[in-house]
């Protein structure tokens, strides 16, 4: 599974499976995805440019060193990076939008992928990881909440798991509970 800007070369690829004599996989080419207008593929500087991340992880440009924000660096859990993918340019066909791995291994059907381009929403992407935040228990919020207490210096007696469970609801990532909440001025 390969992106559509692919298909000119893949007459290309399986002539050169076919010159080695190895058995050429069956390719599909999934549509592009697109600015989050609509109007245009998706590329890194409109994520930079937009305040959302394209990639990942963080990614420096070798020749620039301009430095792209990355999905895990922003505070988006794994399985929420995975929800957001799975959903563009598929549907499952159901009302369901949140999917453990093993869910979407199981309810994925290449015929349900769109055929035109997929255009990227960010505030899906906030929708979704806000999604697995109010999953998480107060408990384990708290752990989150403390380390990024501890990346900014602060200290605090308050009882975080109490903090996180007052505050989860109106957040969509762990990162946005201490300049928000007046417990800590």
């Amino acid at each position: 599974i390969r992106g559509e800007e692919w298909l000119p070369s893949a007459p290309i690829h399986v002539a050169l499976y076919q010159a080695f004599d190895w058995n050429p996989p069956k390719f599909a080419h999934l549509p592009l995805l697109l600015k989050p207008t609509g109007k245009g593929k998706l590329s890194k500087r409109d994520g930079d440019e937009g305040g959302f991340p394209i990639f990942p992880l963080e990614w420096e440009d070798p020749k620039t060193g301009i430095i792209s924000s990355g999905y895990k660096e922003e505070g988006y859990y794994p399985d929420a990076f995975l929800n957001i993918m799975a959903f563009l340019g598929w549907n499952p066909g159901t009302e369901q939008e949140i999917f453990n791995l093993n869910e979407l291994i199981d309810a994925f059907d290449i015929t349900k992928v769109g055929k035109s381009g997929a255009k990227f929403d960010p505030d899906k992407a906030k929708w979704f990881n806000q999604q697995y935040l109010w999953q998480k228990s107060n408990q384990e919020l708290a752990k989150e909440l403390e380390a990024d207490l501890e990346k900014r210096g602060v200290s605090t007696l308050l009882d975080l798991g109490l903090v996180a469970g007052q505050m989860k609801e109106r957040v969509n990532f762990i990162k946005e509970i201490y300049p928000s909440a007046k417990y800590f001025s």
